[in-house]
């Protein structure tokens, strides 16, 4: 079974309860949208969730088994992170750097370039950036280089995505490009996505996960949490909200 579970997730700096008492399962079949206002917590659930930082307090099951119990390489096999705002760490191609997301199968990068090229170029050409295949990646712009790094995340083909901001720094095509190859995605696998654009997470998303201050304060379908008491009382918004054939719309009309 593909899924993923938090139960009593917590997660402290110093003394600072940065998650308080996580809990939510999520599996195959579902595209779910982490959102809340900066400083929420997404970040720090998403790479929780992924290994990355360990909690606290709780567990994090991965396909019914304990995160930890699993082997490394397993777990990046079935399991990728896309991170915030990552810098690539040195000058390499985009081709390259998207053939990161296959060394759990091949072990370097040459390895991946030469067995994996027809699945590499497929991820290229998903994000729309196979132009961009021989370029640095220091030489590219702000969105150019996060449609790389979605490529590197469509390279793993692992079972489930956590992909935090993935449309960060994107013009609107490119967004709704990367969100219906998310949304394809969750067909046959699972995916959890921090967004901020409420509008598109809306529309995309089968469900959301609305956090504030550490806390899930609300998780359902957009219609359920997308409401003006949760607006208002995490968000600190009075917003327009419109049903539309293609689902919400949230328009932002005053601080409150």
């Amino acid at each position: 079974m593909t899924g993923l579970e938090s139960q009593h997730l917590c997660f402290g700096v110093a003394d600072k309860t940065l998650l308080k008492d996580i809990s939510f399962s999520a599996a195959k079949g579902e595209l779910i949208g982490l959102i809340g206002p900066n400083g929420a917590g997404k970040s720090t659930l998403l790479k929780c969730l992924s290994g990355l930082l360990k909690p606290s307090a709780g567990e994090v099951l991965l396909n019914q088994k304990i995160l930890g119990q699993w082997p490394a390489k397993a777990r990046a096999k079935t399991l990728a992170l896309l991170a915030q705002q990552e810098a690539p760490a040195w000058s390499i191609s985009a081709e390259a750097l998207v053939a990161l997301g296959r060394l759990p199968h091949t072990g370097s990068i040459d390895a991946a370039l030469k067995a994996d090229a027809g699945l590499i170029r497929l991820a290229l050409q998903a994000a729309d950036v196979e132009a961009l295949a021989q370029r640095s990646v220091d030489t590219l712009s702000g969105g150019e280089l996060r449609r790389v790094q979605c490529a590197r995340l469509f390279a793993t083909v692992a079972d489930i995505w956590l992909a935090d901001e993935p449309i960060a720094a994107l013009d609107p095509l490119h967004q709704l490009q990367i969100m219906q190859l998310l949304k394809t995605k969750s067909e046959t696998g699972l995916v959890i996505a921090a967004l901020h654009d409420l509008s598109l997470t809306a529309r995309f998303c089968d469900r959301i996960l609305l956090l504030h201050q550490g806390h899930l304060v609300a998780d359902g379908t957009p219609e359920q949490v997308l409401t003006d008491k949760n607006l208002a009382e995490v968000y600190r918004i009075k917003a327009q909200i419109t049903v539309t054939e293609r689902g919400l719309s949230i328009v932002a009309e005053s601080a409150l």
